[in-house]
């Protein structure tokens, strides 16, 4: 059953990768889901600090601030504040 979640996440994952709403729809199903969810998520979706560094290049500011929790929680705090410090 688990094996076949990861499937179905990794397939879903793969199909909306092409869509310019990638990162949103990412960070909206993880701020949506338990955080003990999100290293699942991203193992899949990929590095939560380098699709926001991506949000930030694209100037989708808001998207990469919603990412700071879940790099804080991940990464580390360290990493949050960094993150943090290169959206402002």
């Amino acid at each position: 059953p688990a094996a076949a979640a990861e499937m179905a996440l990794s397939d879903a994952l793969g199909l909306i990768r092409g869509f310019p709403e990638y990162l949103d729809v990412v960070v909206a199903v993880a701020r949506k889901t338990d955080s003990r969810d999100w290293p699942a998520l991203f193992e899949h979706a990929g590095d939560p600090g380098a699709l926001q560094q991506v949000a930030l290049k694209r100037g989708q500011l808001r998207t990469a601030a919603c990412y700071l929790l879940v790099v804080h929680k991940l990464a580390g705090a360290a990493a949050g504040t960094a993150a943090a410090g290169e959206l402002l």
